[in-house]
């Protein structure tokens, strides 16, 4: 690993971290080969005004060569835009002579609550040379028995919490060579009640995984007022393009260090570090404070060769060290609320 660290150190103590870097590592080290040839990561925050934060960004996914069989004739999009209490999502994708698929996605919640409705609308268009003409007539009959089921079944994995209020084929034609359907779904609830009774009676097996840490909503300081995502493919390339971007309402440096702190305090109550690692997680990494303001991080993994060879860069990230004495090794550190310092 080689790596460039710039430090640039404001009047008041706090100091800006700037790093490029590779790090290359062997395959030899990898038990099974990547489907991923190549992966870049961008990220990019920008204060707009007081308690609104601009984020965007884009990941993209390189896939081996021998994907291409499958992959090659894949048309697809996706585009995602979220309001406060509202969003819209439409997809799009299609194998020519195989499948087409067009949907569209709306979410309205009601204020200080998880209450509120889904509507799905989707058409698809399939060859009868994936299923045979007459597969698909059977289920265009047998329809209303699959609509039971699939209500008696969210019932009960949502504990009643969700209601299928409407599952309906709403146009089907049966062509010479393919058939298109137009459904319709609504269902409405308490969808953070619902999905939280779903993890547990569906997921049971995976219960006795080790506990994620708990993030109470009211460590939550920061709202979205408004996010977009567009995912497309890129067939030439074999390539998953992942652009995004969000308004964030509130202190996004109070929001990072109270979720630092959090998640440092659990992994400190519930794991059996190394001494050194605690005492360098209680004296410097809690009582730091971080401003992400205007962090910028890219990245960019090769992972086509003998080697996988990682480039990466970190721009803005601002720390304010703790001042010695440094707080003893007990309790919580609290995070007050700061700003990075004005350039000039």
């Amino acid at each position: 690993m080689e790596a460039d660290i710039t430090f640039v150190v404001f009047p008041n103590g706090d100091f800006e971290m700037r790093a490029h870097g590779t790090l290359e590592q062997s395959f030899e080290f990898y038990q099974t080969v990547s489907p991923i040839r190549e992966m870049l990561f961008s990220y990019q925050g920008e204060s707009v005004d007081t308690d609104l934060h601009s984020e965007s960004g884009s990941i993209v996914f390189k896939l081996a060569p021998q994907f291409a069989i499958f992959l090659a004739s894949l048309d697809l999009e996706i585009g995602f835009h979220a309001e406060r209490l509202s969003s819209e999502m439409t997809i799009q994708l299609g194998f020519p002579g195989m499948v087409d698929l067009e949907m569209s996605v709306e979410t309205i919640s009601q204020e200080g609550t998880f209450e509120g409705s889904v509507d799905v609308e989707a058409t698809a268009t399939i060859w009868y040379s994936i299923f045979p003409e007459e597969t698909i007539s059977m289920f265009v009959l047998g329809f209303p028995l699959f609509k039971a089921e699939i209500e008696s079944q969210l019932l009960e994995y949502s504990d009643g919490n969700l209601e299928l209020s409407e599952l309906a084929i709403i146009e089907s034609e049966l062509g010479e060579v393919s058939a298109t359907i137009t459904a319709k779904m609504t269902v409405e609830g308490d969808f953070g009640a619902g999905i939280t009774a779903f993890g547990e009676s569906y997921m049971a097996d995976y219960m006795d995984a080790p506990a994620q840490p708990s993030i109470p909503p009211e460590s939550w300081t920061t709202t979205m007022r408004s996010g977009d995502v567009y995912i497309t493919f890129d067939s030439e390339d074999l390539a998953f393009i992942i652009e995004f971007e969000a308004m964030v309402e509130g202190d996004v440096d109070e929001q990072f260090n109270s979720l630092k702190d959090l998640i440092l305090e659990e992994l400190l109550e519930e794991s059996d570090l190394d001494p050194d690692a605690t005492r360098i997680i209680y004296t410097l990494i809690l009582p730091t404070e971080f401003s992400v303001v205007d962090l910028g991080i890219s990245y960019n993994a090769t992972l086509d060769g003998e080697a996988a060879t990682i480039e990466f860069e970190v721009d803005g990230l601002v720390l304010r060290p703790p001042s010695p004495p440094y707080p003893p090794p007990s309790g919580k550190c609290s995070s007050p609320s700061w700003r990075r310092p004005r350039k000039g």
